[in-house]
């Protein structure tokens, strides 16, 4: 007998699979929403009256610190991902940073300045408007736009001093820096020559001689970042690799 008679022909297997898939993935969006309304009810709950003292005492203010801290241990378990082992920390990891999205939400419902659907429609709606090359227009038309532009046009216009003073003050300062750096070369071209940003470079090495002062040091770090961004290097990635780097040398030469 012939083993080809019993095998579905491609078109069809191709579209039983392509229908497993599609089954698959509702019955996860199912689980995954059901999950975010029992999370949604534990927040409220935590909230409440007869809640958590803790989490009834917090205010936008008192959470920047852990809101901050929870992002930079998510990151830290993206690392733990790349090294190989495994995706628990990640997943825990996430989880804590979108209680934090839950907590922040709750607390605007409860003094009824937004709630977490202004939160939900918000994304969805910038998300949609950035990306016109996946979701149709009214007219079902894709188009392919610049994101910058598209992101200006969800804001009042801004001059270029403005522009840079909104980048957050909370960033890493090297990661500050490098977008700064972006947007004045963008505006006046300022930064746009590796090699005099290399002269500028040495030139503040040779001064330092010896001993350098924060203002010294300031000026060599803002140069090498520029040099980093002009070379597509992200500088705040790069010092932590390296920082690890190290760290993971020393521990071997230790042992």
């Amino acid at each position: 007998m012939r083993r080809a008679d019993s095998v579905c022909c491609p078109p069809c297997g191709g579209k039983g699979i392509s229908r497993m898939n599609e089954r698959r993935e509702e019955e996860q969006k199912r689980q995954a929403m059901e999950k975010f309304s029992e999370l949604y009810d534990v927040v409220k709950a935590l909230r409440a009256e007869d809640g958590c003292p803790w989490d009834r005492a917090q205010t936008h203010s008192t959470l920047k610190p852990f809101l901050i801290e929870e992002a930079y241990e998510t990151v830290d378990a993206v690392s733990t991902l790349e090294k190989g082992e495994g995706t628990a920390a990640l997943v825990e990891e996430l989880g804590d940073l979108l209680f934090q999205v839950m907590l922040h939400s709750e607390i605007g419902r409860q003094e009824e300045t937004f709630t977490l659907a202004d939160v939900e429609e918000g994304i969805s709606r910038k998300m949609i408007h950035r990306h016109p090359h996946v979701f149709p227009d009214a007219e079902g038309r894709r188009q392919k736009k610049d994101w910058d532009a598209l992101k200006k046009e969800e804001k009042a216009p801004e001059t270029p001093q403005e522009e840079m003073e909104h980048i957050p003050h909370c960033f890493p300062a090297l990661l500050r820096t490098q977008k700064i750096q972006k947007k004045i070369q963008k505006y006046d071209g300022t930064g746009a020559d590796f090699r005099k940003s290399v002269r500028r470079a040495m030139e503040l090495l040779e001064h330092a001689r010896g001993s350098m002062t924060a203002e010294v040091g300031g000026e060599l770090l803002y140069e090498v970042c520029n040099l980093l961004r002009l070379s597509g290097v992200n500088s705040e990635q790069s010092l932590k690799d390296t920082l690890e780097i190290k760290l993971a040398q020393r521990a071997r030469e230790k042992s």
